[in-house]
């Protein structure tokens, strides 16, 4: 998932937002991309940089 992000977040130095050109390089650079994606929703990042993984239990005051 590191790479897919570090990938995603190169694509946009050469575009801004995420328009059918910036998807299209996106899937040249990192085939299968959408999976990825829908994997990373499965995450939260607080402000403080803490990582929670929907699928567990998370703190009370994060739901």
């Amino acid at each position: 998932l590191a790479d897919y992000v570090m990938l995603h977040e190169l694509c946009h130095l050469r575009y801004m937002n995420h328009g059918k050109p910036f998807h299209a390089l996106l899937e040249s650079v990192c085939p299968g991309h959408r999976a990825l994606e829908k994997e990373l929703k499965g995450y939260k990042i607080t402000a403080t940089g803490t990582v929670y993984n929907l699928k567990q239990d998370l703190p009370e005051k994060m739901l």
